[in-house]
């Protein structure tokens, strides 16, 4: 996150796809999303505890200038250097989260999209 850009992912073409009927054409374009882009952010909250050098994100959101929100979740450990942060995107009623893991060490980050429970959702459950 720099400048207001959250780069790495392209944040409402993911949410956009979690929307398609076609389940293997989301798939495909959620994962491009997920592996590239670049998100330009309106807002962002957070609220932290911290303790013993660990900060835990009680509440926290991400405002897309699109409009969509993203909730955020997880941590970060200061003195170990060590990010263990997750975004989901909206999803339907009674769907299991979308959303990618954000990981490892401030300068060498790692995206790991969590959507594979979502799709199998979407097979059995066209919007």
């Amino acid at each position: 996150l720099r400048d207001g850009v959250l780069r790495g992912l392209d944040a409402p073409v993911a949410a956009a796809a979690l929307g398609w009927e076609d389940v293997n054409a989301a798939e495909g374009a959620l994962r491009r999303a997920l592996a590239g882009g670049a998100t330009a952010l309106s807002e962002g909250r957070l609220a932290l505890a911290l303790e013993a050098g660990r900060a835990r994100v009680t509440e926290g959101s991400l405002r897309a200038e699109t409009g969509l929100e993203l909730r955020v979740d997880g941590g970060f450990a200061m003195a170990e250097d060590a990010v263990a942060l997750r975004l989901d995107w909206p999803v339907p009623p009674g769907a299991p989260p979308a959303g990618v893991d954000i990981l490892g060490p401030v300068l060498d980050l790692e995206l790991r999209p969590d959507i594979n429970a979502f799709l199998e959702w979407r097979a059995a459950t066209p919007p």
